[in-house]
């Protein structure tokens, strides 16, 4: 069965300060309350975020992440987009 959720939020704030959030390490631990972070932000890059959650991210001007809980089924992702 799929699930869709279709959210679009605005954030008052601009796209770099927002991109570098994602894209830090130590700003997305901070941001989380502490959630341990790895982040490559070059093009194809591996996250792994919430201990065990992967993303990968295509930088640019438009983030794009794919992640997945451990527990999930296989090629079962989450897709975000900022």
């Amino acid at each position: 069965m799929n699930h869709v959720v279709h959210q679009e939020i605005d954030y008052n704030s601009s796209p770099e300060d927002i991109y570098s959030v994602l894209t830090d390490a130590s700003k997305f631990s901070e941001m989380t309350g502490g959630a341990p972070a790895e982040i490559d932000p070059t093009t194809g890059g591996a996250f792994s975020l919430f201990r065990g959650m992967i993303v990968e991210c295509s930088p640019g001007q438009r983030l794009v992440q794919a992640w997945r809980p451990t527990n999930w089924a296989a090629g079962v992702y989450s897709i975000i987009r900022f």
